[in-house]
């Protein structure tokens, strides 16, 4: 039997104003992006260099875009087991490299 593994509680609860998801949802757009990763990102850089396209780039989790240690490389350490840590782990697997 596999035991729920217990994850940290969020020290942080995501605060999206009224204001600004009003703002998103009555406005139209021509491209929606959904993850702000390097990909969407590119992509939607790209695509801001058309003339009057409106892009919207969705990406969960809180906007830590703020945080000295998003922006200063050698903070990244402080990253693992916060907020912008999601404690992701993968199944080992025995057959990927001979």
């Amino acid at each position: 039997m596999i035991s729920p593994r217990v994850l940290p509680k969020r020290t942080a609860t995501p605060v999206i104003s009224t204001l600004f998801l009003y703002a998103m949802v009555s406005e139209a757009y021509d491209f929606v992006i959904a993850g702000g990763g390097t990909a969407g990102l590119v992509l939607a850089t790209r695509l801001s260099e058309l003339t009057n396209q409106k892009i919207l780039v969705l990406e969960a989790g809180l906007d830590l875009s703020e945080d000295l240690r998003i922006k200063t490389p050698a903070l990244y350490l402080g990253l693992f087991g916060s907020d912008a840590d999601w404690d992701f782990h993968t199944k080992p697997q025995v057959r990927l490299c001979y």
